[in-house]
């Protein structure tokens, strides 16, 4: 089951516009990191300290990790 949704996954990705299937995802949060487009001014909230990945592709690579969840 797990490798038939990868396998779905993958045909997505190589075949649709992530970039128009993404733009309604939201950006991913959790596990002490959080996926954005650019770093947010204040680093530090309630729980201390998180990571930030910054990339031009923060919609995107949300929407795969929701996917692979």
């Amino acid at each position: 089951m797990k490798q038939e949704k990868i396998n779905t996954i993958r045909e997505i990705i190589l075949t649709e516009d992530i970039g128009k299937l993404s733009r309604k995802s939201s950006l991913f949060g959790g596990a002490d990191i959080s996926i954005v487009p650019r770093l947010p001014d204040k680093k530090d909230d309630f729980y201390g300290s998180r990571q930030f990945l910054v990339t031009n592709y923060a919609k995107e690579l949300s929407w795969l990790i929701f996917k692979l969840k």
